[in-house]
């Protein structure tokens, strides 16, 4: 199922204005094996419920062959390229955005299958600021024709706490939902600089048209979360994964016993290290993760840039201790990524302004005295998954390798080929993220 979806990624991220822009697709090329199938089974409908800084339209779905598909309307080209181009690569030309309904029109007429659009409302929750919003399905804007028998997933702006300070989250509930059913809850974990609506909405979007409960959230001081900003405080992201656990366990629609965690890049060693302490833990899914904060940060650099950056850490230490503040760079100074991260990363980024530009020198000490390698092992007997790329040049595979090598059975290493740290958030490198990772809960983690 979900290999039959195209996923594509916009170029840039649209602005406020176009946040509650919804398409669903339940459509297939007319070319595909299950084309008449699809047109009439509305149960096949890939639904998108698009959120503030994460783009108007973003997956359609095709049958047959998805390595040469294109499609054209209303200036927006959609294009997916094959190995003659650039192997294993997706790539997208966007032109002017199109009115969703518009474009909803020209693919059915292209296609000669009904295309139902699902729209929403935003709904702002009083703590929330613009960079978020309550998504949800409007009953008095179906349109006429559609298929009202399968409703959209709800998404809820919610708020709970982590040592006295507020958190700001999404709730992503399923379809289907009985009264007094209890489903299965996933966590999902942001990254070093990241916020909870980069990246993360399309990984809780597979997994609540899986069944599942799913919770996004922003750390202390990051995104609409309260606290001091940006600061990395790895143990204290711990500490407020652990609240986002018991805040989701307490949903009436959530059994706490079966509760997992999922975490990218540096939320990937996040969840490594609060599973290991925390048993309510059932599930661990860690994409590209991290293992040795140290060791990573040396890895990525030559060695006189790794002598400065420790001097730079030691000088902002003495700082920080007769002040009370820390002095705030560029992100690209302590990060470091490579040109394809720091590309894609710019792109992804822009327009969303919870996506924090400067980070304090803080972060180098916080960075390295935290490893999750040294606790993987306590996971065990609890599964956990390990996603890398063979050719992450921000984290490299390493990482997740000695976390593998380090954790307790049962255990598994997914290594993709061919794709770099940002590319598996877009594209068919992130099929192939969400697919083991579906799977892995699925097998451990009924929803």
């Amino acid at each position: 199922m979900i290999r039959d979806r195209l996923a594509v990624e916009q170029g840039q991220r649209v602005g406020q204005d176009d946040a509650a822009d919804a398409l669903a697709g339940g459509f297939r090329h007319p070319r595909g094996d299950h084309a008449a199938a699809a047109c009439a089974d509305q149960d096949d409908v890939v639904q998108v419920l698009e959120e503030q800084h994460v783009g108007d339209f973003r997956r359609l779905a095709f049958g047959g062959d998805p390595r040469s598909q294109r499609m054209t309307a209303f200036g927006a080209t959609v294009e997916r390229r094959g190995e003659d181009s650039v192997p294993g690569r997706a790539q997208m030309r966007r032109h002017a955005l199109p009115d969703p309904a518009a474009l909803v029109g020209a693919v059915q007429q292209d296609i000669g299958c009904h295309v139902p659009f699902l729209p929403v409302s935003v709904r702002a929750d009083q703590h929330s600021p613009a960079g978020s919003a309550n998504l949800a399905r409007s009953p008095e804007s179906v349109h006429p024709g559609e298929n009202t028998g399968r409703t959209v997933m709800t998404v809820q702006t919610v708020n709970f706490y982590s040592e006295g300070t507020r958190l700001s989250g999404n709730l992503y509930l399923p379809d289907g939902l009985r009264p007094g059913e209890k489903r299965a809850g996933i966590v999902l974990c942001h990254g070093y600089t990241g916020v909870r609506n980069l990246y993360l909405p399309d990984t809780a979007r597979e997994l609540t048209a899986a069944g599942y409960v799913v919770l996004t959230f922003d750390y202390k001081g990051w995104g609409d979360s309260d606290g001091p900003r940006s600061r990395l405080s790895p143990y204290g992201r711990v500490l407020d994964s652990q609240a986002a656990l018991t805040f989701l366990g307490a949903q009436s629609m959530v059994d706490p016993a079966r509760l997992g965690l999922y975490g990218t890049s540096y939320g990937g060693a996040t969840v490594v290290w609060t599973a290991a302490v925390d048993p309510r833990v059932k599930v661990v899914v860690s994409v590209v993760g991290i293992g040795h904060g140290r060791r990573w940060m040396r890895s990525v650099r030559r060695p006189d840039e790794f002598v400065d950056l420790l001097a730079r850490s030691e000088g902002d230490r003495v700082r920080r201790v007769l002040t009370g503040e820390s002095e705030f760079v560029d992100r690209g100074e302590i990060l470091l990524p490579d040109r394809q991260s720091a590309e894609l990363a710019a792109a992804a980024r822009k327009g969303n302004p919870g996506a924090a530009g400067e980070i304090p020198l803080e972060f180098i000490d916080d960075t390295l005295g935290f490893h999750p390698e040294w606790v993987v092992d306590k996971i065990a007997p609890r599964p956990v998954l390990f996603i890398t790329t063979d050719d992450d040049r921000l984290v490299p595979p390493e990482e997740s390798e000695s976390l593998y090598a380090r954790a307790g059975q049962p255990k598994k290493l997914v290594v993709l080929k061919g794709w770099g740290h940002y590319e598996v958030y877009t594209g068919e490198a992130f099929l192939e993220v969400i697919e083991p990772t579906l799977a892995w809960y699925r097998h451990y983690l009924p929803a």
